[in-house]
Parts: C-alpha cells; sequence; structure tokens
C-alpha cells in the first residue's frame, strides 16, 4: 500500500463518507484514489503546505488536510460548478 492509498482509505473511513450514503467506504477510497491518481485540476491551498484540493473531470472534489483527523473530505460541489467551486475555494485562500 502506497501514501495515496492509505490516504484514500484514511478519508474515506472519516467524516466525508456521510456524503456518500449510497458507496461502502472501500468504494469511496477507491473512488478517492482515483480523484488523487487522475485529477484535472490541483492546487495547494492555505497555510498549510500539505493542505491541496484535487477535483476529477467528474467534478468530485478532494481537500487533503493533514490537520484533521480523517486527513480530508471529498464531495461533488453543489449548486456550484465544479469549476466555479474550484475558483472561489482557491481565491479564499
Amino acid at each position: 500500500m502506497n501514501g495515496e492509498d492509505e490516504l484514500a482509505r484514511r478519508i474515506a473511513h472519516g467524516h466525508a463518507k456521510d456524503h456518500w450514503p449510497n458507496l461502502s467506504e472501500d468504494e469511496l477510497a477507491v473512488k478517492i484514489q482515483d480523484v488523487l491518481e487522475n485529477f484535472v485540476r490541483a492546487y495547494p491551498v492555505g497555510p498549510v503546505a500539505a493542505r491541496k484540493i484535487y477535483q476529477a473531470a467528474d467534478g468530485t472534489t478532494v481537500i487533503v488536510d493533514p490537520s484533521h483527523d480523517d486527513g480530508g473530505t471529498v464531495f461533488v460541489p453543489h449548486p456550484k460548478s465544479p469549476i466555479q467551486y474550484f475558483k472561489d475555494f482557491v481565491d479564499d485562500y
């Protein structure tokens, strides 16, 4: 297991699972891993150097935040378009 696999599993077993009631934690970990490996946008955010946001082509957004116990979260932003959400999020920092 590599670091991204472990991170994906950690996020999937945290509060992010509440955003994905139709997926098991293992299925969610696979989805997160896919975003981390195949993102279309990524950007470091905030004062924490390791904090990053990754976004897949379908809008799935993974926020990696090592300062949280579960390592981050994953969701699809609504009602904004994924691109607008990403821009707004980055502009806030």
